[in-house]
């Protein structure tokens, strides 16, 4: 028996999902949420969501209520992909990086995938992909060992565009103007060791790429580079950008910057109101809060975003509704928690991870009476905030635990790789049943 229950573990963390066999295939029943690295709204029809998560690719066509599984034709898998793009001129239009390094386009939506032809370098890796507004094809790369590529016929070719860039300094982030996609600013990844050659952890393009200036010093000492997480254009000249986990802005379009600015720290991600300079989300390990003084402070908007022992989901994504903030909806990408949505300007939040099976469950026991029959799960390797322990309720023995809520009063953990229940204590019933589970406190 222990045998079994070593192999059905190994094939739970594999799979990341809680699944039933059902005629030789395995199903996900849930729970769902996870890990979300990219997300995508459709600016021409926005119910419709595009988000890169541990599970792969997923598509939502109702506002980010329910999600699909989009990967059909993809070599490899395309999990934990950072490196996912949408074409904001050509929404149908999304670009990834493969597991074996092969690029890939898809043209409906991710309905299917299709390589473009174009193969990373086998000793390199693709940060992120950004398309660059105004024109249908055009995208730039951002690599750890060949600096910045740029792509004028889909993602079939890349050509360097490094000039000013210094040689082997990684590159980590890109952001094209929405409003000029001649201005371009480049982001560096971190640094191990002091580089007094290269200090600059940010680069301006005035000329679409072709050349760049260094615009940004992390203040020092040491002289090094810093990673910069996430950059977002805002109203008028000014630009916001996570740098070494804090809040930077630029009131010159990235010619200049000033910060770290607040009391934030391990700032992930940043969107900027395209309708008022001085007013900017941050998100990351504390939530997420809203300044409206350029940054210098902020108020916490977490009310619906607590996941376990107090703390709010890890942030790392911020999307805004292609009206906002006329039309005040915005959803969140989180760390571990999945997917969250405010129909109110992040007054509250709720979540929204139906089928997106991105989980990663460790642990399970199943508690069944004559009129009680649920399951519980415990979610694996969360090392931030996590709703940590699911409860799934099914009508009967043979039928879907379709119903999952997280089950965390008093559970203080972000982790659980170990579930038992008490069988002397099951007799009177799951409101007197004695339950034990073991993982990582927060």
């Amino acid at each position: 028996m222990k045998t079994l229950l070593g192999v059905f573990a190994v094939l739970m963390a594999a799979c990341g999902t809680i699944a039933v066999a059902a005629d030789g295939t395995w199903s996900s029943e849930g729970p769902y949420g996870g890990a979300v690295y990219r997300l995508y709204v459709n600016p021409a029809t926005p119910s419709v969501l595009y988000a890169s998560t541990r599970g792969g690719i997923f598509r939502s066509d109702d506002g980010g209520v329910s999600w699909v599984r989009k990967e059909a034709g993809l070599g490899g898998t395309a999990s934990f992909a950072y490196a996912v793009a949408m074409d904001a001129d050509a929404p149908a239009t999304l670009w990834v990086v493969d597991s074996f390094g092969h690029f890939q386009r898809s043209t409906d939506g991710g309905d299917n995938w299709a390589p473009t032809g174009y193969n990373v370098p086998v000793d390199d890796t693709v940060a992120q992909i950004a398309d660059v507004p105004g024109t249908t094809g055009k995208l730039f790369i951002a690599t750890r060992l060949h600096g910045v590529l740029v792509s004028v016929d889909n993602g079939a070719s890349f050509l360097p565009s490094n000039t000013g860039l210094p040689a082997g300094v990684p590159i980590n982030n890109i952001a094209v103007d929405p409003n000029d996609p001649m201005r371009v600013i480049a982001g560096t990844f971190y640094s191990n060791t002091v580089d007094s050659l290269h200090p600059q952890s940010v680069y301006l393009s005035m000329d679409g790429g072709v050349t760049w200036n260094g615009t940004l010093a992390f203040p020092g000492p040491p002289a090094t580079y810093q990673q910069v997480v996430d950059i977002s254009f805002g109203a008028g000249t000014k630009v916001y950008a996570s740098i070494g986990s804090l809040l930077f802005r630029s009131d010159d379009n990235g010619a200049s910057w000033v910060g770290p600015l607040g009391t934030i720290h391990d700032v992930e991600s940043v969107a900027a109101d395209p309708a008022n300079g001085d007013t900017v989300l941050i998100g990351g390990r504390y939530g997420v809060a809203r300044s409206t003084d350029g940054g210098v402070t902020s108020t916490p908007l977490n009310t619906g975003l607590i996941v376990t022992g107090g703390m709010a989901a890890t942030v790392t994504r911020i999307t805004l509704h292609p009206n906002y903030p006329t039309t005040g909806q915005i959803w969140l990408g989180t760390t571990e928690a999945g997917i969250y949505f405010s129909a109110s300007s992040g007054a509250t939040w709720i979540d929204q991870n139906d089928g997106l099976a991105a989980t990663e469950i460790r642990a399970l026991a199943m508690f069944h009476d004559g009129s009680t029959h649920r399951m519980f799960a415990g979610y694996g390797d969360a090392f931030e905030p996590s709703p940590a322990l699911f409860r799934g309720n099914n009508s009967g023995p043979g039928t879907p635990f379709s119903s999952w809520t997280p089950s965390n009063t008093n559970l203080d953990a972000y982790q659980i790789r170990s579930i038992t229940i008490d069988p002397t204590t099951v007799g009177a019933g799951i409101g007197s049943t004695r339950m034990y589970a073991t993982g990582r406190a927060d």
